[in-house]
């Protein structure tokens, strides 16, 4: 059976005892204090071991002719084939596979702080097709129609609610921000849109519910920003927002009211 991937990371740790007497020998002699372009002794052994780690597990992260970066806050990194590897003092050391090069680029690179450096390799998520990989601010999840990511309060939030497996499903694109008298962070998932911003708190808004209010202009509308998670009446379901109220009756529709 050929070893995919997705098995390949799976089974680079395993392959860490395995490299480790191979790193000192090779590198014993490499002592170099870090500069502005060198990130150090620390950094440049922890890069190279987790190469052989992957290697040694059958990833082909190929090889380089590239320098290392130095990059904020003590993070390092330096560009493969196969992906970028980058180590924060020799913790966190985790490669970016060159797949998702391109969609990470889109937030800014490594030194946009959203989402960041990552933290570990990706790694599957039971029961479902995609993988999840942690960041600094956020998670990107890996799926069959690409990459997306969620990041700070709203990643914070669909985590706690329980991720892909959780009721909001899987996100179907990367987070918007509107601005105007308040930086407003929406994204759409699966089964609902999660809402945050300075001045309310992060919830979401689904079903019936969630299809009125984006209707009705989501942000723009006359109702302003979900204040409330949805809560259930005698007759249905009513959720608060910054001006109103919507209120779903299952069978016979929903009602904005204004106050």
């Amino acid at each position: 059976m050929p070893v995919t991937v997705s098995r390949r990371l799976a089974l680079a740790a395993a392959g860490s005892a395995v490299v480790s007497t191979a790193v000192g020998l090779t590198h014993a002699g490499s002592a170099r204090a870090s500069t502005k372009d060198d990130p150090g002794p620390v950094a440049r052994n922890a890069i190279r071991r987790k190469r052989l780690e992957l290697i040694a597990a059958g990833v082909d992260v190929g090889s380089s002719t590239l320098p290392y970066i130095v990059g904020r806050q003590g993070w390092a990194r330096r560009d493969f084939e196969g992906g970028t590897i980058s180590t924060r003092g020799g913790e966190n050391t985790a490669i970016l596979l060159v797949e998702h090069r391109l969609w990470h680029q889109g937030f800014g690179d490594y030194e946009s702080r959203v989402p960041g450096y990552p933290l570990a390799d990706e790694a599957p998520v039971p029961g479902t097709s995609f993988r999840v990989q942690p960041f600094e601010a956020g998670h990107g999840w890996y799926g069959p129609d690409g990459d997306v990511a969620t990041v700070l309060a709203v990643d914070a939030y669909y985590v706690a609610a329980g991720g892909l497996t959780g009721p909001l499903g899987r996100p179907l694109a990367d987070p918007v921000n509107v601005i105007g008298d308040d930086l407003v962070t929406h994204q759409q998932f699966r089964h609902g849109t999660v809402w945050s911003s300075a001045r309310t708190p992060t919830v979401s808004t689904t079903g019936a519910i969630d299809r009125t209010y984006v209707e009705a202009g989501g942000v723009g509308s006359a109702l302003g920003l979900p204040v409330a998670e949805v809560r259930t009446t005698d007759r249905g379901f009513s959720q608060r927002f910054e001006h109103g109220v919507i209120v779903w009756v299952p069978g016979k529709g929903t009602t904005i009211r204004l106050t």
